[in-house]
């Protein structure tokens, strides 16, 4: 199972922690962001998206919406910190 684990260290800063069993990694590192930012967010993705995913079905608008709000996220959270673990998942 991949895990990833996000602590609030203080309203500038998280530690995310990434975990994965089958590919044998684990790595954490502190991020720079401002908490509400990542918190907005991922309540604009579960609940305004998904909710309205559920409720009106596919469309291909809302898909390319989720698609951005997601590289927001990915990319607010710098997750680029675990390319390592992105390359061993793709291979």
């Amino acid at each position: 199972m991949d895990t990833l684990q996000l602590i609030e260290i203080n309203p500038k800063q998280l530690l995310a922690t990434l975990n994965s069993n089958r590919l044998n990694f684990s790595k954490s590192v502190k991020i720079d962001v401002v908490f509400d930012d990542v918190r907005n967010l991922i309540r604009k993705i579960n609940h305004d998206i998904l909710n309205d995913y559920i409720k009106s079905g596919p469309k291909k608008d809302r898909l390319d919406f989720l698609k951005k709000q997601s590289y927001d996220l990915f990319n607010i959270l710098t997750l680029f910190y675990f390319d390592d673990y992105f390359i061993k998942l793709k291979k």
